[in-house]
């Protein structure tokens, strides 16, 4: 249990947290010894460990998927319809599972670690896990190329990748002068998130997971943050961290039509 109670402590805490912070809370579990918590936190399944600058992070990991059909056998992921999993789904008829303890889905998430996390705790680990694409947009590499509005976005309005600029979301755009979104309350980021179900309520830490998403692939250019700044168009996003691991303030206590938001696409 001891791996699961730090898993619950990091997801509560919007699925990243400060090395010291979560030794400091972990310390009030009994069944967690302090003197054998680095080594728990090796578990490379489960934790990714991140420093910066003498800084030490921790953020959640799993394998653990949203099964994308219906009913199938042996399978090792969540049947869970991801609307439900935002807490939006409104399909009378929908036929994804809307049981976290089904008898499958509470197998599942024994087998990983996971059964003492909340419906939002799950939401918030598997969000900054989305690999592939599958609760998230991605963003729009032609909306990051060219000029005008769109960029070189053929679909323009009716785009279904997200329209924001990736030197933000990697941390590396200070340009005042950046023609790209900075804000995910603008009215095509917001429509394209609450189109894949996301809630208006998280729309303000759309920074932070999407971070986090690059700190868990390895593929985050900078550390050192985006200030929280309006550019042309945009309001700002997210905090972050001193780590520039963005912090999830919701939490309690690539050119062509890219489909990956990994630099080298």
């Amino acid at each position: 249990m001891s791996e699961a109670n730090i898993l619950k402590i990091i997801c509560g805490n919007g699925g990243a947290i400060y090395y010291e912070r979560l030794l400091e809370l972990a310390s009030g579990f009994p069944d967690i010894n302090c003197f054998e918590f680095d080594s728990l936190i090796e578990n490379d399944q489960l934790f990714s460990l991140t420093e910066n600058s003498g800084v030490k992070q921790v953020l959640a990991k799993t394998n653990v998927r949203l099964c994308k059909v219906r009913d199938c056998t042996g399978c090792k992921n969540l049947h869970l319809c991801k609307f439900y999993l935002h807490g939006e789904c409104k399909g009378r008829r929908c036929g994804y599972g809307h049981n976290l303890n089904s008898h499958h889905n509470a197998k599942v998430l024994s087998e990983h670690q996971l059964q003492r996390l909340s419906r939002a705790e799950i939401r918030q680990l598997l969000l900054h896990n989305d690999s592939p694409h599958s609760l998230l947009p991605p963003l729009c590499m032609s909306y990051n190329h060219g000029e005008g509005d769109y960029g070189r976005c053929d679909d323009k309005d009716n785009c279904t990748r997200l329209h924001i600029c990736e030197g933000y979301i990697q941390g590396t755009c200070d340009s005042g002068d950046c023609g790209r979104s900075h804000d995910f309350f603008e009215p095509h980021p917001m429509r394209t998130l609450r189109g894949r179900g996301v809630p208006s309520g998280m729309v303000g830490s759309m920074l932070s997971v999407y971070r986090n998403i690059l700190v868990l692939r390895g593929t985050l250019k900078s550390n050192a943050g985006a200030k929280n700044r309006s550019g042309r168009r945009g309001k700002g996003g997210g905090a972050t961290t001193t780590s520039g691991v963005a912090k999830d303030e919701s939490s309690p206590a690539r050119p062509g039509n890219c489909f990956d938001l990994t630099p080298h696409c």
